[in-house]
C-alpha cells in the first residue's frame, strides 16, 4: 500500500496544473483520465496526494486560480484533498527582486516544516505552477530539505480551449475524452532526496540548527483565498551563508591533503574564505613601528589564555599604590614608629628624585630593597610587609616616580635587556612575598589581576603562587588560598581561573614538602567542580637541582594526578629540561628557551606533546634576544619561538611577571612577533592562542567550552572589517 504523501507546489495563473497532476496521483479520486490507455501503469509509479500545499502571490490573476481551484475543490466533495495556500503579504506580482526573495522565504519555509513534520519520505514536490522563479525555488527547496519525488506534468503544447486557458472547474471534476486525456503526462524529474548536509553544519556565527521552530510559518486553512504571511528572508540568508562556508570548508580540506599546505588554527576558520586565510598567512606583525598601534589594537581583540602568570610579580607601581592604598586601615598600629622613616621619604618625594630617594633609602651595602625592608623592619620593630606598604604609600599620586625608583638604572628598553636573572628577581621586592601577607593585598591584587584580564581579553588565567610564603603576616596558609580563590571567582563568567602552587628547588627541601601536603589538603578538600580548581604543581629556582631528590614529594602528585609544570632551560642547559621531563613527569616547560641544544629532546617533546611556556618579555629582559624594534640588540641571538613553531612544538605565550616586566598579554603576542626575524602572521599569531587553550590544565569539559567560545569570536573578529589584512 502506497503512503500517502503531501505534495508542495506553487500556483500561478494556470490553476488546473493540480487537478491535472491529481488524475495521474490520484486517479481513483479524480477520474479526468481514467479512459486514458497505461493510466495504472503510470500512476504506479506516483505517490497518493493526501494533502497539497501552494504558494502563491495575492495579484489578481493568482486570486481567479485560487477561487477556481476552490471550486473544483467544492465539486469533487469527499474526494477532494485538503489544499492548503499561502501568499506572501503584499506582494501581488514577482516583479521586483524584494517580491522574488519574498517569495523564496515561503516557498523554502513551507519545505523546511513539510519534510520536518511529515518526514522525507512523505513530501514531494510539484514544478509545473507558477512562474519560472518560483520553480526554480521549489526545486532549490527540494535539493536542500528533501524529499521522495520530484515531478513534473507535461502537455501537447496548445491545448483545446475547454481544457486550456479558458477551462472551467466543471470541466476537471468529470473524466476527459481518450484523446484529451492523451494530451498530458507527468513526468518524474528526480527520487529520493535526500537533506543538504550543511543543514546541520555547525561552527558559524549562528551556531544554530536550522528547523521549523527558528523558521516558523503559520498553517493557513483548508479554505478561502490564499492565507497571507509577512516573513523576513533570515532562512534563504542562513542557508547562502552555510553554502559559502561548505563551499571553503572542501576547498581547506582539499588543501589540507597537500604536504606543503600549513595548517589552519581554529578549525572554524575552514569556514572562511581562501583569500581571508591566505591574508591571515602572510600579513605580519612586529616588523614596523608604525603599524604597531593597529596591530595591538587587533591583538587586543582576541581571546587569550595566560598560562604562566605568578601572582607575586602581577603588579605595576600603579597597582602597588592602589594596593598599599587599601592597606591603610592594616598600617595603623604601626603608623607610629614608622613616622620618622616616612616623613623623610615623603620629602624627598616631593622633590621627585628617583636617584636621591634610592641612595637614601637603600644602604650602600644592601644589594637588594627586599634588604631595606627588613633592616627597616627590625630598627622599627614592625612586620616587613608594613614597612613595604608604607613605603609604596608615600609614592601615592607620584605612580610613575615609584616606577623610576623601582627600575632604577633599569628604567629605559636598552637597558633592560639581558640583565640576568639575578638583577630581575629584584625588580619585584616591593611586591610577591613582602607585600602579599595581609587579607587585603592579597585580595587587591587578585583583583587586579583579574581587571588586566578583563582589559586584554584574557578568557583562562592559571595563577601560580607560593601560599605558605604569604603566611609570614599570621594568615594561615589554607585563608590566603581561601582569598585568591574567591577574588579570582569574581572573574567568572568572563575570566576563568585555576591554580598553581609553585614549589622552590632552592629553599629548603621541608618547604616544598609543605606545599606538596597543602595541595593534598586543597584536592582532598574541593567539591567536584570549585570555581577555581587546583590545577598543577610547579617547580622554579635554581635550575641546577638534583631532581632524584624531588621524586619523594613529588609522588603524591602523581597519585592525585595533579598536572606537573617546571621551570627548566630558562638560564641553564637542556639537561634541566631534560631532568624536568624525565624524571618529574612534566607536561609543560616553563620557558624552555634552551630546547634547541638536544635535538633528541625536541623531538621528545614533539612525541609526547610536551607544550612549551614562553615569555618573551622576561625572556628578552633577562636572557636577551634581538627585537626588531631595537638595532642596538641585533647582535643578540634569534629567539626560539618561531623555530620552535616550524617545527611542529606547542607553544605558548605567557606574561610571567606582567608588573616586573610591565607587560601584558597583549604586548606578550607583540613581543614575540618583535623578538621573531621578519616577525609573526596573524596565523602564527592565531595557532599561538588555539595551543594555549589547547594546554591549559583546566578541565577537559571547561577546555573545550573555552575553545569553542575563543573559535566563535576569533571568527566575528576575522568577518569584521580588518585594517591589517586591507592595507
Amino acid at each position: 500500500m502506497k503512503n500517502k504523501m503531501l505534495l508542495l507546489g506553487t500556483l500561478g495563473g494556470s490553476w488546473s496544473i493540480i487537478p491535472e497532476l491529481l488524475g495521474f496521483t490520484n486517479p481513483g479520486q479524480v477520474k479526468l483520465f481514467a479512459r486514458r490507455d497505461g493510466l495504472s501503469e503510470i500512476s504506479a509509479g506516483l505517490p497518493v496526494v493526501e494533502e497539497i500545499w501552494l504558494a502563491t502571490t495575492t495579484g489578481e490573476v493568482a486570486g481567479s486560480s485560487v477561487k477556481k481551484l476552490r471550486e473544483w475543490q467544492q465539486l469533487l466533495g469527499n474526494d477532494a484533498p485538503t489544499i492548503r495556500i499561502w501568499a506572501p503579504e503584499s506582494v501581488e506580482d514577482l516583479a521586483s527582486q524584494t517580491e522574488v526573495d519574498a517569495m523564496r522565504e515561503l516557498i523554502w519555509r513551507l519545505a523546511l516544516y513539510a519534510t520536518e513534520q511529515r518526514g522525507l519520505d512523505n513530501v514531494c514536490y510539484c514544478l509545473a505552477g507558477g512562474r519560472k522563479t518560483m520553480s526554480s525555488d521549489l526545486q532549490q527547496a527540494a535539493s536542500l530539505f528533501g524529499g521522495r519525488q520530484l515531478l513534473h506534468l507535461i502537455d501537447a503544447g496548445r491545448l483545446p480551449d475547454h481544457i486550456g486557458a479558458r477551462a472551467v472547474p466543471q470541466a476537471f471534476a468529470a473524466s476527459l475524452s481518450k484523446s484529451d486525456a492523451e494530451l498530458f503526462l507527468p513526468v518524474v524529474i528526480d527520487r529520493n532526496l535526500p537533506k543538504a548536509e550543511l543543514l546541520a553544519f555547525r561552527g558559524e556565527n549562528d551556531g544554530q540548527t536550522i528547523n521549523s521552530e527558528r523558521f516558523p510559518v503559520d498553517m493557513a486553512p483548508d479554505s478561502g483565498a490564499a492565507f497571507p504571511v509577512k516573513l523576513r528572508s533570515d532562512l534563504q540568508q542562513t542557508v547562502e551563508e552555510r553554502r559559502k562556508r561548505a563551499k571553503n570548508l572542501l576547498f581547506h580540506y582539499a588543501s589540507s591533503l597537500s604536504a606543503d599546505t600549513a595548517a589552519i588554527s581554529f578549525q572554524a576558520l575552514n569556514v572562511l574564505p581562501p583569500s581571508i586565510i591566505n591574508d591571515l598567512k602572510s600579513g605580519t606583525i612586529g616588523m614596523n613601528p608604525a603599524s604597531a598601534e593597529e596591530e595591538m589594537k587587533w591583538l587586543r581583540l582576541l581571546p587569550k589564555v595566560d598560562l604562566h602568570c605568578h601572582l607575586g610579580g602581577v603588579s605595576g607601581a600603579a597597582d602597588l599604590v592602589e594596593i598599599a592604598t587599601a592597606m591603610r586601615g592594616e598600617l595603623k598600629p604601626f603608623q607610629d614608629r614608622l613616622e620618622p622613616f616616612l616623613d623623610d621619604l615623603r620629602g624627598l618625594v616631593e622633590q621627585g628624585d628617583a636617584a636621591q630617594i634610592r641612595r637614601h633609602v637603600v644602604h650602600p651595602e644592601e644589594k637588594r630593597l627586599q634588604e631595606t625592608l627588613k633592616r627597616v623592619a627590625a630598627e622599627r620593630g614592625v612586620p616587613v610587609w608594613a614597612v613595604c606598604a608604607s613605603l609604596i604609600n608615600a609614592f601615592a599620586g607620584q605612580e610613575a616616580l615609584l616606577d623610576q625608583f623601582i627600575f632604577f638604572d633599569r628604567a629605559s628598553k636598552e637597558q633592560y635587556i639581558g640583565i640576568d636573572i639575578k638583577q630581575y628577581e629584584p625588580l619585584g621586592d616591593l611586591q610577591g612575598s613582602s607585600l602579599l601577607q595581609t587579607e587585603t593585598a592579597i585580595r587587591m591584587t587578585c583583583r587586579l589581576l583579574l581587571r588586566k584580564c578583563r582589559a586584554e581579553n584574557v578568557r583562562y588565567i592559571e595563577v601560580r603562587c607560593s601560599p605558605i610564603n604569604y603566611t609570614r603576616g599570621g594568615l594561615s596558609a589554607e585563608n590566603v588560598v581561601r582569598f585568591i580563590r574567591e577574588e579570582l571567582a569574581g572573574g567568572l563568567p568572563d575570566v576563568c581561573a585555576g591554580l598553581i602552587f609553585i614549589g622552590s628547588r632552592h629553599g629548603k627541601m621541608s618547604d616544598c614538602w609543605r606545599h606538596v601536603e597543602l595541595a593534598q589538603q586543597i584536592l582532598g578538600e574541593d567539591s567536584e567542580n570549585p570555581a577555581v580548581p587546583l590545577v598543577g604543581f610547579d617547580l622554579a629556582g635554581d635550575e641546577e637541582f638534583d631532581a632524584e631528590r624531588f621524586v619523594p614529594a613529588f609522588r603524591p602528585l602523581f597519585e592525585q594526578c595533579l598536572h606537573i609544570t617546571v621551570h627548566a632551560g630558562e638560564t641553564k642547559p637542556a639537561g634541566s629540561i631534560w631532568k624536568a621531563v624525565y624524571t618529574l613527569n612534566a607536561e609543560r616547560i616553563g620557558h624552555g628557551l634552551k630546547l634547541t641544544e638536544s635535538e633528541k629532546l625536541l623531538r621528545h617533546f614533539l612525541d609526547r606533546g610536551i607544550s612549551v611556556e614562553m615569555c618573551p618579555s622576561s625572556n628578552l629582559q633577562i636572557v636577551g634576544f634581538r627585537d626588531n624594534y631595537l638595532p642596538a640588540t641585533s647582535h643578540l641571538p634569534v629567539y626560539p619561538l618561531k623555530s620552535y613553531l616550524d617545527k611542529g612544538l606547542k607553544v605558548l605565550v605567557n606574561t610571567d611577571n606582567p608588573g616586573i616586566s610591565r607587560t601584558d598579554a597583549t604586548k606578550e603576542l607583540m613581543r614575540a612577533a618583535r623578538l621573531t626575524p621578519g616577525g609573526l602572521s596573524q596565523m602564527d599569531i592565531l595557532n599561538l592562542l588555539k595551543t594555549g587553550f589547547r594546554a591549559s590544565f583546566a578541565s577537559y569539559d571547561l577546555r573545550r567550552k573555552l575553545l569553542l567560545s575563543a573559535e566563535k569570536r576569533v571568527l566575528e573578529i576575522l568577518q569584521q572589517e580588518d585594517p591589517l589584512r586591507n592595507e
